[in-house]
């Protein structure tokens, strides 16, 4: 099999395996959002009295703030950790897609049929 069709699977695969690809970037993107509302919901378990009061729906406030800024940092990758998981599992859902998808003839091959 030469480069050039080597190329072209590792392209099919990827479309194949585009849907896979995207849920697994809403995942990880997800994932990221959640450590950072985490890590935000700590910084602000006692500091952000001056900034929501002491009311009723103070904590409600507070949460939907939290996770208003995890969600807008973590489309943008702030920490990237959404982008190194991402990274990481695109190979073997994309190898998956590989395996399971049939090798092209290379050129040579297909001349002489």
């Amino acid at each position: 099999m030469n480069i050039q069709s080597s190329g072209l699977n590792l392209l099919r695969a990827t479309v194949k395996a585009g849907d896979k690809l995207d849920q697994l970037h809403t995942a990880t993107q997800g994932f990221e959002a959640i450590f950072l509302k985490r890590m935000l919901s700590a910084m602000h378990s006692e500091s952000s009295e001056a900034l929501f009061g002491k009311s009723a729906g103070s904590d409600t406030y507070k949460d939907m703030f939290n996770d208003a800024i995890a969600n807008a940092a973590a489309k943008r990758s702030q920490l990237g950790i959404g982008k190194v998981l991402f990274d990481s599992a695109s190979t073997r859902v994309i190898s998956e897609a590989l395996q399971a998808e049939p090798r092209l003839l290379s050129v040579k091959d297909s001349k002489q049929q």
